[in-house]
């Protein structure tokens, strides 16, 4: 028995030992220790974060740190940037100075020369657009060194003579003997390309060819991640030359080592010239499926002819465009262009991408009414939607990311219980094969919601119970497992492209969204918005966001509900009067209740959350402070800028289900009842307030006074001067009684 104890503990010891080393080989994100960090420190560039296990915010930022460190992992490791992690409980010497937690620090050959404010609004996108410039920094310095050494390289080759087998930094050639006794054969269709910007040796390595052709390295096409390998076997192709028939000889094809102080050249036929927006570093004999492969080179394709652009922009496989202005150098669009040229390189295989010059080709940007730069839309298959985030490394390649992945899919019952399970906004329309005509204005609004939602179609029995639907066609909206129905009247509405787009934008919104600066008008377009200050830092912030999200979830059902019964009840009301009036026959009565209108859906009361630390100034306008109050609710009003912070009895508005109703069913029943109070501008503004003015008062007194001082200046400036024409003579001044002088006055 103890035999098979010991046994047992041995292979769980190993078990646990391997999956240990696993995860060590799985993470991209280096452990620090007291045995490694100077020594690896010392070298290079390293973005590092110092964190506790047992600290809230260090475990928030554990996946976003995680999922930057994978994705930057390849990309930093060519310019020497490395990703790395140190456990402040476990090695206190390596945390001497950190005074909080987490710290995000930046070391360049073991000095910190940069640090990360890491904050509630801190996200995987924030992170990667930080490391994005420090690898961009550094790609330069590359590009000068190498420049520099391709400069010497030059400099050497024009002061030394020419011969047929050189050393590094030339070409090789070696003629096979007795195959021709022209020493001087013409090489005027041949001329010298740059093999790699990185080698310090070459290898030659003889190939007998047939007698029309010759063989070139292939240096360029190459894809990056495969170049050390294509270098190091030393790829050749085949083409003819004009030579003669007896003619043969032997190029050799390059071997490569990687550094960056010389370059290799070889011998090829002189190419056609591209058009200009091809790229040189294509192969010259590529497969085709790589060559079906979007964006192989991972930059931005200059748009200059109009096939360019017609083809870009009809594509079945979408491209990302940017449309900007050479005339336009503002520092803004300069950043901008810098982010998208970063985005490029990360959708390289995945995404076309492009740029559109608006002030050479004006027609284009015309015909998309490109009224501001820089501006950015996705085109696919001559559907087109504008992208209308941050110009930021993250937010573009997020979006990116989700035009690669667009389609429009038919789902069955698994699908949508996945997505569920994210909590993931999703629109779902359900159709058979006598509605499939109605398809098309649907599908047109699937590009609209790329970065807020996704559309699936279905004929799924199963889905049709889950959901309760009733007839068909039908588009519904699930949020939080809750599905919403599109409303409809009359059979056209199904098919009104228009309409159905304008319900999806207001029903696209997660349950409770986080208010960012992207969202904020999108957030703030209805009557009434439920704000949650919260506190992303507190220990109890996710049970209670996840409050905040179930009052959310229960109001909005409780609205639909609510608006589905009386929808009902007046659609009843008119089919009742069209029915009355097609039984009497009478035409005036049925052209009266062809014109009722039943009321459509009003603006929905929207919810949101706002991080109370990242926006505190703002948070101070509704007179609040989360750190001394806690988390708090607000209802505000945006068009009139006005909001309420307490209820009834006058008591603050928690995160509480029956507070947040009980205010909200006032609001909404008699908004006079509680007296809102105006959103804090200024000292004088809250003067008003408190007496129930708004600044229409302000600026009829700021008026009143006006006026009152023009008056007051023009009138004493009369006065004056009727005084003075009262006081002298018309020709000399004659002295009076009372000054005691007699006579003239020369």
């Amino acid at each position: 028995m103890q035999v098979f104890a010991s046994l047992g503990l041995k292979t769980w010891i190993q078990w646990v030992a391997l999956v240990a080393i696993l995860f060590q080989v799985a993470t991209a994100s280096v452990p620090l220790t007291d045995e490694n960090y100077q020594t690896e420190v010392k070298n290079g560039q390293w973005f590092i974060k110092f964190y506790s296990p047992t600290c809230p915010a260090c475990k928030r930022i554990a996946p976003m740190w995680d999922g930057m460190a994978k994705k930057i992992e390849e990309k930093a490791n060519q310019v020497n940037i490395h990703i790395g992690e140190v456990n402040c409980k476990k090695y206190l010497n390596l945390c001497k100075d950190v005074k909080d937690f987490p710290t995000l620090r930046f070391y360049v050959n073991g000095e910190n020369k940069d640090e990360v404010n890491y904050s509630g609004t801190t996200t995987e996108a924030s992170l990667l657009d930080f490391v994005d410039a420090r690898i961009a920094d550094a790609e330069k310095e590359v590009d000068a060194e190498n420049a520099e050494a391709q400069k010497k390289v030059s400099e050497d080759a024009t002061t030394s003579d020419p011969s047929f087998t050189t050393s590094t930094s030339s070409l090789s050639l070696g003629f096979v003997s007795g195959t021709s006794t022209n020493p001087h054969t013409d090489f005027t269709d041949l001329k010298m390309v740059q093999v790699s910007p990185k080698t310090s040796s070459i290898s030659p390595i003889s190939s007998s060819l047939p007698s029309s052709s010759f063989t070139v390295a292939q240096s360029t096409g190459i894809p990056k991640e495969n170049h050390s390998k294509a270098s190091s076997t030393s790829p050749i192709s085949t083409v003819s030359a004009p030579m003669s028939a007896e003619e043969k000889f032997t190029a050799t094809s390059v071997s490569a080592s990687s550094t960056t102080s010389q370059a290799t050249y070889a011998i090829q036929t002189a190419p056609n010239v591209p058009d200009e927006g091809g790229d040189l570093s294509e192969p010259v004999n590529e497969d085709s499926e790589k060559a079906a492969q979007p964006n192989p080179t991972g930059h931005s394709k200059p748009l200059v002819t109009q096939e360019d652009i017609d083809n870009a922009l009809s594509s079945e496989t979408g491209w990302f465009v940017h449309f900007y202005s050479s005339e336009c150098t503002d520092s803004a669009v300069t950043t901008a262009t810098t982010a998208w040229n970063a985005m490029a390189g990360r959708m390289k295989n995945k995404l076309n991408v492009g740029h559109l010059d608006c002030s050479k080709h004006k027609p284009s940007c015309n015909k998309y009414n490109i009224q501001h730069y820089p501006s950015s839309i996705f085109f696919k298959e001559n559907e087109y939607v504008e992208y209308n985030g941050l110009f930021k490394v993250g937010d573009l390649t997020s979006f990116a990311e989700e035009a690669a992945n667009f389609k429009i899919r038919e789902v069955e019952f698994f699908d949508t219980t996945e997505s569920e399970k994210h909590g993931d906004v999703f629109f779902l329309y359900f159709y058979d094969d006598k509605s499939a005509d109605t398809l098309s204005a649907v599908r047109k609004t699937a590009i609209q919601l790329l970065g807020h939602a996704r559309l699936y179609l279905t004929k799924s029995q199963q889905l049709v119970k889950k959901y309760n639907v009733n007839s068909l066609p039908k588009l519904i909206v699930v949020k939080d497992s809750t599905p919403s129905y599109y409303p409809t009247s009359v059979a056209s509405d199904i098919t009104d492209y228009r309409r159905i787009l304008n319900w999806m934008k207001n029903n696209w919104l997660p349950v409770l969204p986080e208010l960012q600066t992207f969202n904020s008008d999108e957030i703030a377009n209805t009557d009434t918005v439920v704000l949650y200050f919260l506190d992303p830092d507190s220990s109890n912030f996710q049970e209670t966001k996840s409050t905040a999200r179930k009052i959310a979830s229960d109001w909005l059902n409780e609205e639909s509900r609510n608006y589905q019964t009386a929808w009902k009840e007046e659609t009843d009301k008119k089919n009742a009067h069209l029915n009355k009036a097609e039984e009497k026959n009478d035409a005036e009565a049925l052209e009266a209740a062809r014109n009722m209108n039943v009321k459509h859906k009003p603006a929905p009361t929207r919810f949101a959350w706002v991080n109370g630390n990242y926006w505190a100034k703002w948070s101070n306008k509704f007179n609040l402070d989360i750190n001394n109050t806690g988390p708090r609710v607000i209802l505000y009003n945006p068009s009139k800028g006005i909001y309420w912070d307490t209820n009834a009895k006058g008591e603050a508005i928690t995160v509480d289900e029956d507070v947040v109703f009980e205010v909200l069913k006032d609001v909404e029943a008699n908004p006079n009842a509680l007296k809102p109070k105006k959103l804090k501008e200024n000292a004088g503004l809250e003067y008003l307030a408190s007496y129930g003015l708004d600044t229409r008062a302000l600026y009829l007194i700021c008026g009143v006074v006006c006026v009152g001082i023009i008056v007051s200046l023009f009138g004493a400036r009369r006065i004056r001067s009727l005084e003075r024409r009262h006081r002298s003579s018309p020709i000399l001044p004659i002295a009076t009684k009372n000054t005691g002088n007699t006579g003239k006055f020369d």
